[in-house]
């Protein structure tokens, strides 16, 4: 199974990121200037976090979408399959980029 990645790192490396994450396996879609968006397997993601030496994290995507206030972004996050991540037993945390 694959899994969507942005590794994010310092502002004008994220070329070299690229290469850097490729030659670990990643999958590479875009570049931005924030760093790298892509995919691969859990294997790939797990080598990332071990072996870059340019990338700040590794950010597994879980969905996306567009939420333009409150409601809208409960109703995106309810429609995620939660329990195919964890169980009620765990706990999380929440970023946001926006």
């Amino acid at each position: 199974m694959n899994y969507n990645v942005f590794v994010s790192c310092p502002k004008g490396q994220e070329y070299l990121l690229k290469d850097e994450v490729a030659s670990l396996g990643l999958h590479v879609d875009s570049v931005s200037p924030q760093g790298v968006y892509g995919y691969g397997a859990i294997a790939v993601i797990y080598q990332l976090c071990l072996w870059s030496r340019i990338a700040n994290r590794v950010q597994v995507i879980l969905f996306s979408g567009q939420a333009h206030n409150q409601n809208a972004l409960l109703q995106l996050c309810q429609q995620y399959h939660w329990q195919t991540v964890f169980n009620a037993d765990k706990t999380f945390a929440v970023e946001f980029h926006g």
